[in-house]
């Protein structure tokens, strides 16, 4: 039992004992209290879709059974597999076929006493017996696998009478957590049932093996749990966290709790250093932040999941985390906090170690800073290197004080160390900085597909980084109607590789690059004054007039607003041909307002917006709807213009053309391909000599030389003509050599099609044009 273990022990008894026990009755002890200020605004958009998926959503163990709960979101045939491994669970057979779409739950029995894991798969469709989902004979996990404990609950129940009480029945229940939780520390772990009711002056320890479960009915039966109709609310006290967790060697679960702070609380869960699972939780109204979770930078990474969980209107940030960690956060919310809506500071890769982040079906919004705000580093001189996974999927990133999505490699003094960061079908809109903030000042693998940054106060995507020349891939997405450049490239030589983009009406530039090198192809820029600054174009489609379309819902005009006066909002400039009646968007928003009156450079809107955080784009659209909609409009230019391989057939610019492409922010489909260029030698922001042999990177295994020919690698001279080289495969690299010739004069094109792959299969994310330029 370590030191900080007792000191917690000891810290929550006397504070129970001075304030006569951990529960009171209702009206005594201090209030609840109020968030600062009002309840916390809804975000701009309900985004009720966004938080949507198949996977689990609860489980409660029982002393023979499970209640296990899902979200089957999908029309893929899904199965629940059942065991005491977490590692093997998906090798057996699963012990019941999910039959309907929606929400829903089932109880599982014949369970022996101990630990069980709970997984959702998809498997073989009308086959649930032999898993099979088309994956090699292996089901596919959907979300994250569950922790539970099959044994004899702890019951606890707010109006309990305390003689008699010993916690084995409802009808002698514990009248507090607290009792129920020194018990199960006896016990050496155990489950714990908490009727609905307010308990007040909660500071609670989380002992190792405790599986805490919130939302039963007075009768305090499994059948008739439901922590929305029968809320159980831990009320937090002056200078101490709701829930404590220090050191557990067992998993620790809570389930279906709401921890309000009340103003009083520093943290609703803090947690150090021990696996962990937050689901289905409501955390509000403390001082710092809402959720807590912190783990050394020297062993492997400590397992923590926060599920389906609420964390809002905290002093602090929704998700403060720290150390060494595998951290998965997956249907959560994380909306009006002072500070970020999560913020790792720093995830922490040791030595020989893997350490990851999975963020998944997210909201962030109207955080005081940046909605994600993630660290990398590793510690100074410590050998063997670490590794990073990072993925940002089905996020909404909205409204918040700075950049919607940061992503900051500060792991450049450690030798070796790598990264795999990939962020896929997000939106971040209407941020007041940028979008998406990509800082990559060490090697990583880079991956942005299907995003849209959109409305945002600065650029919609912008990639600094430091000396190391670090390539990232932006593929298949969306920039438009920031106030700043679509995308930007600064402060540093990174090197950006974009592919099947849509940057339209961005008022700072199209794609702008005053450092490091942007190359873009089979991308559209759209009525921008400035497309391209500093960046290469290859089979791209530059527009500049809003009329015929080129996707089939866009918007035709922009103007920045500057003020809201009591006549309306003042705009810098009224943009032309706007006209009353006309639907317009706000940063973004999807919410149509339509002009009411134009006078001077000043107009009203109907519905009028409230709170407009400013300056902000104004885009206007034809029609009744402010929705963008990028695949080609009939007889768009967009079709057949993007980059195309010889003798194939023509591709489309623009989001739709990619062969994983698709609406920018949505993720429908299969899991795309995650083999791309990670490096380019000499890098692009170098040039090359005449006679210099290009050598390309890929994340993952090498390409399948098998598959390089003329018609997946193509080169092309500065004026579109076909180039003599050799291609081969060397030492894992592709490899291009202008032999006998060489590179000509200014920029030639190698470009990489579709056909080209991986040795494990793997096709490329996107086609991609790779620059080469020679004095």
């Amino acid at each position: 039992m370590t030191e900080r273990f007792v000191a917690l022990v000891l810290g929550v008894l006397v504070g129970a004992l001075l304030l006569g026990g951990c529960n009171q009755p209702p009206g005594s002890g201090p209030a609840p209290g109020k968030p600062k200020g009002e309840l916390p605004e809804p975000p701009l958009s309900a985004a009720a879709g966004v938080l949507r998926g198949p996977r689990l959503t609860s489980v409660v163990g029982d002393t023979d059974r499970l209640l296990v709960s899902w979200d089957a979101d999908s029309a893929t045939d899904l199965a629940l597999f059942v065991g005491p491994d977490a590692d093997t669970l998906f090798a057996g057979p699963p012990v019941q076929a999910i039959a309907s779409a929606g929400l829903g739950s089932t109880f599982v029995g014949g369970q022996t006493p101990g630990a069980v894991f709970v997984g959702l798969a998809a498997v073989a469709a009308g086959a649930p017996d032999a898993p099979d989902a088309g994956n090699g004979g292996a089901p596919v996990a959907q979300g994250p696998i569950l922790a539970a404990r099959i044994g004899a609950p702890l019951y606890v129940r707010l109006d309990a009478p305390l003689e008699g009480a010993d916690g084995l029945s409802p009808e002698t229940a514990f009248p507090d957590p607290l009792t129920a939780l020194i018990t199960a520390f006896i016990q050496g772990g155990a489950n714990i049932w908490i009727a609905g009711g307010d308990y007040a002056d909660s500071a609670l320890p989380l002992f190792s093996g405790v599986h805490l479960a919130g939302g039963f009915a007075p009768d305090m039966a499994l059948e008739t749990r439901d922590p929305a109709l029968h809320p159980t609310r831990l009320l937090g006290r002056v200078g101490q966290p709701i829930l404590s967790a220090v050191d557990p060697t067992q998993v620790v679960v809570v389930d279906g709790v709401q921890l309000v702070g009340g103003g009083l609380a520093p943290a609703g869960v803090d947690a150090e250093d021990g696996p962990l699972q937050l689901r289905g939780l409501d955390v509000s109204d403390c001082v710092g932040a809402g959720i807590r979770l912190r783990a050394g930078s020297t062993g492997p990474a400590v397992p923590m999941l926060v599920l389906g969980t609420t964390s809002r209107g905290h002093g602090g940030e929704g998700l403060s985390a720290a150390g060494s960690l595998a951290l998965h956060v997956e249907g959560c919310r994380f909306e009006n906090n002072v500070q970020e809506g999560i913020d790792l500071d720093d995830l922490i890769a040791p030595a020989g170690e893997t350490v990851s982040l999975t963020l998944r079906h997210a909201v962030l919004a109207r955080n005081g800073t940046e909605g994600l705000d993630v660290d990398l580093s590793a510690p100074f001189g410590a050998a063997p290197p670490g590794h990073f996974e990072v993925l940002v999927r089905d996020v909404l990133a909205e409204a918040n004080g700075r950049a919607g999505l940061l992503i900051d490699i500060d792991y450049d003094s450690s030798s070796g160390w790598t990264a795999s960061v990939t962020v896929h079908g997000s939106v971040s809109r209407g941020n007041a900085e940028e979008g998406l903030l990509l800082d990559l000042d060490a090697p990583a693998a880079v991956r942005v597909h299907r995003v849209d940054a959109t409305g945002n106060a600065g650029d919609g995507m912008r990639v600094t980084a430091d000396t190391a020349p670090t390539l990232a891939m932006i593929s298949a997405s969306a920039s438009s109607a920031n106030l700043g450049a679509g995308l930007r490239v600064d402060q540093g030589a990174a090197q950006v590789l974009v592919s099947h983009a849509a940057i339209s009406g961005n008022l700072g530039g199209g794609l702008v690059a005053t450092t490091g090198a942007v190359a873009s192809s089979s991308s559209v820029a759209r009525l921008q004054a400035q497309p391209w600054i500093g960046a290469v174009s290859h089979a791209d489609l530059t527009v500049d007039q809003d009329w015929p379309p080129v996707f089939r819902h866009e918007p035709r005009l922009f103007g920045t607003v500057i003020a809201e006066t009591s006549a309306g909002l003042q705009l810098t400039e009224m943009p032309g041909d706007l006209v009353s009646g006309q639907p317009v968007s706000l940063g973004g928003e999807e919410t149509a307002r339509f002009v009411a009156a134009l006078v001077a450079d000043t107009l009203t809107l109907d519905p009028a917006p409230a709170n407009v955080s400013l300056p902000a784009v104004l885009a206007a659209y034809q029609g009744i709807q402010v929705v963008d909609d990028y695949a080609p409009a009939p007889l768009s230019a967009a079709v057949g213009a993007g980059l195309t391989a010889p003798g194939a057939a023509p591709r489309d610019a623009g989001p739709f053309g990619a062969p994983f492409g698709g609406p920018p922010g949505g993720s429908d489909g299969p899991e795309p391909s995650s083999w791309s260029v990670t490096s380019i030698e000499p890098p692009l922001v170098a040039g090359a000599s005449a006679q210099a042999a290009i050598e390309v990177l890929f994340s993952g295994a090498a390409p399948d030389p098998t598959t390089v020919d003329a018609t997946t690698v193509t080169v092309r001279g500065p004026a579109g003509e076909l180039l003599s080289a050799v291609t081969l495969v060397e030492d894992g690299a592709l490899v291009i050599d202008p032999r006998p010739v060489g590179w000509p004069s200014g920029t030639s094109w190698i470009e990489l099609h579709v056909g080209l792959r991986s040795l494990d299969g793997q096709p490329i994310l996107a086609p991609l044009a790779l620059p080469v330029v020679v004095p």
